[in-house]
């Protein structure tokens, strides 16, 4: 009996996940298809080009969307490799705007004050925030604008749907994928007050220009390394209303460098930059099916694995994957998870 109360919170915290994913599975968090009343102007920042193919991919996909009331402000300096490609845009449509500067101010991070520069020099109505990585459709733009102004929002993020890359990296996405889909009700995040609820994607977002511009917050927290993370705690905290949403093929990445230092980063501001937080999921999510085989009843163990491998098979629904591939490849990302927990405690303690 003692051993089925030890056990019992990790059968609860299974089916808590399976619970997340499931609503998220049936709430369909993926950014809708909309159509803007009016025309304001949208202005996109990109900082930092410096890959050929992605830069053109990045521009086309912007130059060619069915919205076409949009400035792009692209940052360059002496070492952007992409200089000549963003001239020749630049000189065929007068919305591509070059800025450039290569003096980075003591005390900044160059993202955050190529972004504070950009969106200072911005005419728009609202201001996106988009990494050069990122591939957007024709109707990319235009459903965020929808979005934004049907729900009255300060703040939208949307998680770009990852494809092709290498191997490692798409095992990295799917870690922070299961992350957010089993522990984030993504749709809640508009609706919610709570902090707690909350999640952020730096690759894509998209902010009403009046609020950003007052607060400034690139400005404001100009030598964090997480800013974006920083920015969407500040207006779960504030009057400001947020939301987070999935990309689908409308808005995707193809990351082909190693991302593993995002991954821990996403990691770590996921459970709130707190240690601890992270030690518990982790022990929870490593030692409950050796708890659950050993100390429940048979029937409660069935019900453990059910919501385990369930809730993975949801999970790749959802991202339309191979249900049977993620559940096959379940405790390599596991493994992987605690690799990257491990080198972010020993990093953070050597601090």
């Amino acid at each position: 009996m003692f051993g089925f109360y030890i056990s019992l919170p990790f059968l609860l915290f299974a089916l808590y996940r399976l619970y997340i994913v499931l609503y998220n599975y049936y709430s369909r968090p993926f950014l809708p298809t909309g159509k803007p009343a009016d025309l304001p102007l949208v202005s996109v920042i990109v900082a930092e080009p410096n890959d050929d193919n992605s830069t053109k991919n990045l521009l086309n996909g912007l130059l060619n969307q069915t919205y076409q009331n949009i400035e792009v402000l692209v940052s360059v300096d002496a070492n952007t490799q992409s200089i000549g490609i963003l001239r020749e845009y630049s000189s065929k449509d007068k919305r591509v705007k070059l800025v450039e500067g290569d003096n980075i101010p003591e005390g900044w991070l160059k993202r955050n004050y190529i972004r504070d520069i950009l969106s200072q020099q911005s005419n728009g109505q609202y201001i996106i925030f988009i990494s050069p990585d990122v591939y957007v459709e024709s109707e990319a733009v235009a459903n965020m604008l929808s979005y934004m102004k049907l729900n009255g929002l300060s703040l939208l993020t949307v998680f770009p749907k990852q494809i092709a890359g290498n191997h490692k990296n798409r095992l990295f996405d799917s870690i922070k994928s299961w992350l957010l889909l089993t522990l984030c009700s993504l749709k809640r995040i508009k609706s919610s007050k709570k902090v707690s609820i909350s999640a952020t994607a730096s690759q894509l977002m998209m902010f009403e220009s009046t609020s950003y511009k007052t607060y400034r917050w690139h400005e404001k927290y100009k030598g964090s390394e997480d800013v974006d993370y920083v920015v969407g705690r500040f207006v779960k905290n504030s009057t400001l209303r947020m939301a987070s949403l999935l990309g689908n093929d409308e808005i995707s990445i193809e990351s082909t460098k190693n991302d593993f230092d995002s991954t821990s980063s996403f990691i770590f501001n996921f459970f709130g930059r707190n240690t601890k937080r992270l030690l518990v999921y982790t022990i929870a999510s490593t030692l409950g099916l050796v708890l659950a085989i050993f100390l429940l009843p048979f029937p409660l163990v069935f019900l453990y694995l059910f919501a385990i491998f369930y809730a993975r098979m949801v999970f790749a629904t959802i991202y339309s994957k191979s249900p049977l591939l993620s559940l096959l490849l379940l405790p390599i990302h596991h493994f992987v998870f605690l690799y990257l927990v491990i080198k972010l405690i020993k990093t953070k303690r050597g601090k």
